[in-house]
């Protein structure tokens, strides 16, 4: 996982990461809880903020974001 460009508006936390690189595996929400071992209250709450950072309707447009922003290399 590569650290952030400077100049990016966006900050994900460790956890919004790691719920994306999930997404991205194509885990589902409860599939990224089990493996997380968090709750898929939190994991919903965790894709919200990481949608909201990125300006992102979707999951997967969260996650075509930060895949070209370069944060999975």
């Amino acid at each position: 996982m590569q650290k952030r460009k400077r100049g990016d508006s966006a900050t994900l936390t460790p956890r919004e990461m790691e719920v994306l690189i999930a997404a991205r595996s194509g885990k589902t929400e409860g599939g990224t809880a089990r493996w997380l071992g968090i709750t898929v209250g939190t994991v919903r709450k965790t894709r919200k903020r990481a949608r909201a950072k990125l300006n992102a309707s979707t999951i997967a447009e969260a996650v075509e974001r930060a895949e070209e922003r370069g944060w999975f290399n």
